[in-house]
């Protein structure tokens, strides 16, 4: 966490490190002790001892360890190849240590009295991952005992290839952007937890934000009350939201099953920060496995907006494919996928879709956002 670095041999700095104090202190207690056992000695004899006792101390000040100076240490940005299937099969044994990394960036933050830049934290915030273009059944089959009316009927859909984050947005990827901590519950630091309590709205204006930060030409133009903008899509260079399609491809990472680890329940814990394992509070993004295409907290911890209005899927033809939907024209409430700490398990199934007004938040609210392909 941290590493121990010396102070130069310059004069000053060896001056500034010696103890004065200790030294006089010692040197007049030896004197005044010589002095008494020599009995009948001069005064100048006296002298001279004290003075050959004072350079002595003063020399073995000199000579001590020069004061160790605590520097934060930066971590390497953690690399979804670090994680082999050992450490995805032990579900706590992850948890535990990515809590810990975090219990270690929070005290060095509170020792040097600043918040860390993204550049010092765990995990690279930003880090993206290249999706390739395909085409995927998108809903969930009718013989699934799980299947709610909203996934049906499954339709086949293709996806052109995007650039997907690995993390969703974190408190501390907020705080870079943005200037300022966003009203995120529980209080707390600019940490690796999820950013919550978010609307859709925020969410756009994110988005826009962090293009301009990166010299790309924003996705959104917003325009109108602040509470309830009008948001055109215009541009597809910068950072956006997912389409509830993308947002699904994504999460399902080649996989025809319930979640993208497979079908099996007792296989959540290690996946999926849900109502049963959460504690009722978002826990810091990576902290469960990965899915196959390396992108973590797909299933749980925070529900993650789309850009596309809420809206029944239409009956196509099964052999022919959707071209990169975006959902329907108008509406009334915006996508919510993934699930959350809030919610029960079978809430974070790749399938499972929900709609909530663009201008509602809630603490179990995130998102994570995605570019057109960066090759």
């Amino acid at each position: 966490m941290a590493r121990r670095r010396r102070r130069s041999s310059a004069l000053g700095r060896r001056l500034d490190s010696i103890s004065w104090w200790p030294a006089v202190t010692l040197g007049g207690v030896v004197g005044v002790a010589a002095g008494l056992v020599a009995g009948g000695a001069t005064p100048v004899v006296g002298a001279a001892l004290f003075a050959a006792v004072l350079i002595v101390s003063a020399w073995l000040a000199w000579s001590g360890e020069a004061v160790a100076v605590i520097v934060p240490e930066r971590r390497r940005p953690r690399d979804r190849g670090d994680i082999g299937e050992a450490e995805q099969s032990d579900e706590h044994a992850g948890a535990a240590e990515r809590e810990a990394e975090v219990a270690g960036e929070k005290a060095l933050r509170d020792d040097d009295g600043g918040a860390l830049t993204i550049d010092a934290l765990a995990i690279d915030a930003l880090a993206m991952v290249e999706l390739p273009g395909g085409t995927f059944m998108m809903g969930s089959p009718d013989d699934d005992d799980m299947t709610l009316d909203a996934e049906k009927p499954a339709h086949s859909v293709r996806v052109s290839g995007f650039a997907c984050m690995v993390y969703p947005v974190t408190r501390g990827l907020w705080h870079e952007v943005m200037g300022a901590d966003h009203e995120w519950v529980p209080e707390g630091p600019a940490d690796d937890r999820p950013v919550n309590n978010v609307n859709w709205y925020k969410a756009m204006r994110f988005c826009n934000a962090l293009s301009e930060r990166h010299g790309l030409a924003p996705c959104y133009r917003i325009e109108g009350d602040d509470s309830a903008p009008s948001v055109t899509w215009v541009s597809s260079e910068g950072y956006r939201l997912p389409t509830e399609a993308e947002w699904e491809y994504a999460c399902r990472a080649g996989t025809w099953t319930r979640w993208s680890f497979g079908d099996d329940p007792e296989k959540l814990g290690g996946h999926v920060w849900c109502k049963d394992n959460a504690e009722g509070a978002p826990h810091p993004v990576g902290c469960k496995a990965a899915n196959p295409w390396g992108l973590y907290d797909m299933h749980g911890n925070v529900w993650e907006w789309c850009w596309d209005w809420y809206g029944e899927y239409q009956a196509t033809d099964p052999k022919r494919s959707t071209d990169d939907p975006s959902g329907p024209a108008s509406g009334s409430y915006r996508v919510l996928r993934g699930g959350s700490f809030f919610d029960w398990a079978r809430i974070s199934r790749c399938a499972f879709r929900f709609g909530v007004r663009p201008a509602n938040r809630l603490w179990s609210y995130g998102f994570r956002c995605v570019r057109g392909s960066v090759r």
